[in-house]
């Protein structure tokens, strides 16, 4: 098989034998992986709008500092997804070291997911502790101040984080691998078929 014929091969179907969404949509992996990347830091945007909305709001200043560290989080991921899709460029040239480029492609993506991950590890128990200091205080009415003194309070707020935490971490583990997983998959056949 000679390299423009591999380059044009289409990407492996999925198992629901469907037809693809858009006709004339290019079914290479990089480009469904680009496409992806454009829908994240479509989700990105919209997560830190509601984010910066719940820090201006929130009365509470403990409460407007936890979701203050998940909003910048959020900036910070986005603006990392928009750096990965710069630093990829529109398109890969065929005439070029096609293997090279695409070996490139891989490991960007491959960085980039690592690199969130390990991040939101840090992030995952202050969102956790927001969310249940929020949402007791949201629940009962009372002011923050009066439930922390509550006895064992505190003691659900520190469950709540050990709890949440490791499913944020799956979480975003099972997330990355349904959006990128697939695509990341068929560009790392496309490359052993190219050294093979």
């Amino acid at each position: 098989m000679d390299l423009k014929q591999l380059w044009d091969q289409p990407e492996p179907t999925d198992n629901t034998g469907l037809p693809p969404f858009e006709a004339g949509r290019s079914a290479h992996p990089l480009a469904a992986l680009r496409r992806t990347l454009w829908i994240n830091i479509a989700y990105g945007v919209a997560v830190s709008l509601v984010f910066l909305v719940l820090v201006v709001t929130l009365r509470v200043v403990a409460l407007s500092a936890l979701f203050a560290v998940v909003l910048a989080f959020c900036i910070w991921a986005t603006w990392d997804t928009w750096r990965l899709v710069r630093s990829l460029g529109p398109e890969v040239s065929a005439t070029g070291p096609v293997l090279e480029e695409l070996r490139r492609h891989h490991a960007a993506f491959l960085s980039w997911m690592r690199t969130q991950q390990r991040v939101g590890r840090y992030i995952y128990p202050i969102s956790a502790a927001g969310g249940a200091l929020w949402g007791a205080a949201q629940g009962s009415g009372a002011p923050l101040v009066e439930l922390v003194q509550r006895p064992g309070f505190v003691v659900v707020v520190v469950l709540c984080i050990a709890l949440m935490t490791p499913l944020c971490i799956w979480g975003a583990r099972w997330m990355f691998k349904v959006a990128f997983g697939t695509h990341v998959d068929a560009l790392a056949e496309r490359i052993a078929q190219l050294e093979g």
